[in-house]
């Protein structure tokens, strides 16, 4: 079984990750929502933020989607982003999930689309967690990827300088620090490549991270050249962080009936039996599977299928 980067295990406050003003992250957010908005379709029915955090890119898709899962390990996180988007519960289609992404609570071909944000370089194992996202993204759904490229131009310069502790032309996935992986982009392809998921699109992102740039450049300048550099330097992934528009191929099945309800796609991540009949309408409590009788709680709203 593979390791999982518990947040809440730590007590590790991701928001203030983001909120440090001295180090002003605000830049790579900034990056990350333009690309956003380059790769994600304009309209959609399900979609599901996978590592949503506290739910810090809620507003990029917000208005795209008629059913939004907002998923992370983290119940903490899962709390505060609900708390953020939706506290009384008043916005309909919105829905707030702890998870474990090896085991997806979803059933097959549910999701039209999904996103995964800063997830991947805490995962031990990639090619099973994108293989289970494969099992629940629709035929035709679009799956967009970010991840840790440790070959990107700064990576490559320590590297000559003997100040790098990482290979950046090693193919295979590095840890830097307890469940934290940069991967080569030859890497990451290949396991789309086995899962037959066609790469439609690749960005790379926060090209002007180092802080010699975030020192001497105006913010709206750095925007501006961030938003040419992630087309015009994506050839050579010069970016710290690549953005990867996937999709699914495939035959739709004739008798597949379009989801109405979140009932209509939540199965037991155990032994993948539909929940449809167990999902209570209350906002605390417990979903029992009728099939292997485990149970998952409902917290605040909250669906905790952590497995």
């Amino acid at each position: 079984m593979p390791k999982i980067a518990d947040y809440d295990k730590n007590n590790y406050d991701y928001e203030t990750y983001w909120s440090d003003k001295n180090v002003r992250r605000d830049y790579e957010d900034q990056a990350e929502r333009i690309a956003i908005g380059r790769l994600l379709p304009r309209h959609g029915s399900w979609f599901c933020d996978l590592g949503a955090g506290f739910g810090r890119l809620f507003d990029t898709y917000e208005n795209r989607f008629d059913h939004i899962i907002l998923a992370d390990y983290s119940l903490e996180n899962m709390k505060k982003a609900k708390k953020r988007i939706n506290p009384d519960g008043k916005k309909p289609g919105i829905y707030f999930f702890a998870l474990n992404a090896y085991h997806l609570p979803f059933s097959n071909d549910s999701l039209d689309n999904i996103m995964s944000v800063r997830m991947l370089h805490h995962i031990e194992d990639p090619q099973t967690v994108i293989r289970e996202i494969k099992r629940v993204l629709s035929v035709n759904g679009i799956f967009l990827l970010e991840y840790a490229n440790k070959k990107h131009f700064w990576a490559v310069i320590k590297y000559f300088l003997g100040k790098g502790k990482i290979n950046p032309f090693k193919k295979i996935p590095e840890a830097q620090g307890d469940l934290f992986y940069n991967f080569h982009p030859h890497h990451i392809h290949s396991l789309f490549h086995i899962e037959s998921l066609a790469i439609n699109k690749v960005l790379s992102v926060s090209n002007l991270r180092h802080k010699i740039f975030k020192k001497i450049l105006p913010r709206t300048i750095l925007l501006a050249l961030e938003s040419i550099f992630q087309v015009s330097l994506s050839p050579i992934t010069f970016g710290p962080s690549i953005f990867i528009k996937t999709q699914k191929s495939g035959r739709v099945s004739d008798n597949r009936k379009p989801a109405i309800q979140l009932k209509d796609i939540v199965i037991c991540p155990l032994c993948l039996e539909s929940l449809a009949q167990c999902l209570p309408k209350t906002d605390n409590g417990e979903v029992k599977c009728g099939k292997c009788q485990s149970i998952y709680p409902i917290i605040d709203g909250i669906y905790d299928f952590r497995v």
